[in-house]
Parts: C-alpha cells; structure tokens; sequence
C-alpha cells in the first residue's frame, strides 16, 4: 500500500489498527447473517493489532545497534551509550495461526518477515503479509482479510490527506 506522503511508525500503528477495528466490525455483521444453528458451532474470525517494542543500543554510537534484552544501560557508566527503539507490527487472527500477518515497511521482498521498523524512520509503503504457508483453504481465508484490510487502509489514507480524525489523533491538510 502506497501513501499520499512518508507516515511514521506511530501513525502506520494509527492507521491499520484502525483499520483492523473496522474490518473486525464488518465481520461482526457479516456474522450476524449466518444461520443461528450455524454460528453455534463455528468460531468467529476476530483481528487484533500488535506492535511489539524493542530497544536497541551501541556502546558508542559508531557500532551496529545490539538488542536490548531486559536491560538499559547505566548513563553515568556509559555516557556515550545511543538509544533506539524500534517496533514489530503484525495483525493476529484469534482464531488460528494461519491468520497471522506482518505489517513490513516499504515493499517487501519474497522471503521477508518480521522487519522492523524504527520510531524515527518515515516510509511511503507498507506491505501487509502472511507469516505462514499454507493450504488452499487458508490461502483463501488470508487472500479474504486482505482483500477487506487494504480498502480500508487506503480510504483511511485518503481521509488523512483531508485532515480527517482517525484514531486519537489528528492530522493537518497537505
């Protein structure tokens, strides 16, 4: 998905969980059409939004970035020490696995997967991908969030460009 200008990483976060509440409630209605005897005993497709922090850091500034496990480093003893954070997003289906996708900034290669993004970067595309290989049937039921996801992603995106609210927060005309 292309957009009108570069986001960053916490308006792309903005953006598809939105935009994943919104899928989530057209398929709560969509729900609502089926047989009653039917939805008993079949489970509803429900999406959740997840980015995941991570904290990296180099010694001096000059060295490639390290993970960050649990700790930060003391700034007195290290006074050198530069600080990132970057996040993992993804959308998880509750249902099952299979419904497991990757929200990778800009255009993502073939065997690309969990690429993180940094709260400082600014991308003009984000890819939403399945994590998992699968069967025909999953394929399908991947190929069916997607194909409800990306309209409304993009419509969202033409709002922005408007000035429209999405989420918390506002953003101004171009």
């Amino acid at each position: 998905m292309k957009f009108n200008k570069p986001l960053s990483c916490r308006t792309i976060s903005v953006l598809v969980g939105d935009a994943v509440v919104e899928c989530n409630r057209i398929l709560s209605r969509e729900r609502k059409k089926i047989p009653f005897l039917k939805r008993i005993f079949t489970s509803s497709d429900v999406y959740v939004f997840n980015s995941d922090m991570r904290h990296y850091f180099s010694f001096d500034g000059k060295h490639p970035m390290i993970r960050a496990r649990k700790y930060l480093l003391d700034p007195e003893s290290y006074p050198e020490v530069k600080y990132e954070t970057r996040y993992l997003l993804s959308i998880v289906g509750l249902r099952n696995a299979h419904l497991y996708f990757n929200v990778i900034p800009g255009v993502a290669r073939e065997h690309q997967f969990g690429t993180e993004i940094s709260e400082k970067d600014e991308v003009f595309c984000i890819t939403v991908k399945a994590n998992l290989k699968s069967n025909l049937r999953w394929k399908q039921k991947q190929a069916k969030f997607l194909e409800l996801l990306v309209p409304i992603i993009e419509k969202m995106n033409q709002e922005m460009k408007w000035g429209h609210r999405i989420g918390d927060l506002f953003f101004e005309n171009i």
